[in-house]
């Protein structure tokens, strides 16, 4: 596995405004464990397929990630089939191309703000639309 897998399996963890904002210190954290750790270069130089070996690397990693970065956060994407009904009880209509919904398995609830643009996935944030409309919507903001 190579250096950068273990980078990229530690940022999934992330959501990834939390990566790009601190991308430069992140980076000098990764040079520093790679010149001045000798756990950390001795688990990228020696037997580096050896299960122990590269459980040690991830660890190191992870903590360096938490220790620049914070905790992982559990990012949440999608809305609850719960706030679907909610939503679909209380108006039916696609607030998209404000025609009706005939069955709640036709709607999709949608970011009004995109998730790709930092809004969030909350109630307030959200809007009931049929799923041709709202994945024809992809990222924009109506």
């Amino acid at each position: 596995m190579a250096l950068f897998d273990i980078q990229m399996c530690g940022f999934v963890n992330y959501d990834k405004h939390q990566i790009i904002s601190r991308a430069d210190e992140i980076r000098e954290n990764l040079i520093a464990l790679m010149t001045g750790n000798e756990e950390f270069i001795n688990s990228i130089e020696i037997k580096t397929s050896d299960k122990t070996v590269l459980a040690k690397r991830f660890k190191i990693w992870y903590k360096t990630l938490e220790d620049v970065v914070g905790a992982p956060v559990s990012v949440v994407r999608t809305f609850s089939y719960n706030i679907k009904k909610q939503l679909f009880e209380k108006d039916p209509t696609c607030k998209l191309c404000k025609q009706q919904i005939q069955t709640i398995d036709d709607a999709e609830v949608d970011h009004i703000t995109p998730y790709s643009e930092g809004g969030k996935t909350e109630i307030i944030n959200a809007q009931l639309t049929h799923r041709y409309c709202n994945r024809k919507k992809s990222n924009k903001v109506y």
